[in-house]
């Protein structure tokens, strides 16, 4: 049920709306148990923060400099951003040694900072256009 309410919405709302709302629920829900095991899903406190840290410089700095620029050459750059997200990632982790610590606040604050981002500045878009 809950699938097909999120299919609804991604047909009639688009994408741009639905995820960060999904990922936002999904987060602050706990809802992201594996299934069939008895605990919840783990992620160590490097990883969160390699994500973290590929979601910011691979996928934030691209656009930004396409923006900030306004070169065609930018839009070009801009289409290779999951390769430098997994070049931020890989860096991250060959320098940061493993901390066995729970990385789930990481990840939760991670998503927090970037659906605030995304709503402001779909909201600063749509308040240009009227």
């Amino acid at each position: 049920m809950y699938a097909l309410l999120f299919g609804l919405a991604y047909q009639s709302i688009g994408a741009g709306v639905v995820f960060p709302f999904f990922w936002l629920a999904l987060v602050y829900s706990g809802q992201n148990q594996l299934s069939g095991t008895s605990g919840s899903a783990t992620i160590a406190r490097v990883d969160a923060e390699a994500n973290a840290v590929a979601l910011i410089a691979g996928n934030a700095a691209p656009p930004a400099s396409m923006i900030a620029l306004r070169h065609p050459i930018m839009t070009a750059v801009w289409q290779l951003f999951p390769a430098y997200m997994a070049l931020c990632r890989w860096a991250y982790c060959r320098v940061r040694r493993d901390a066995r610590a729970d990385g789930y606040p990481v990840t939760r604050a991670t998503f927090a900072f970037l659906f605030l981002v995304s709503a402001g500045t779909h909201l600063s878009a749509l308040w240009q256009l009227r």
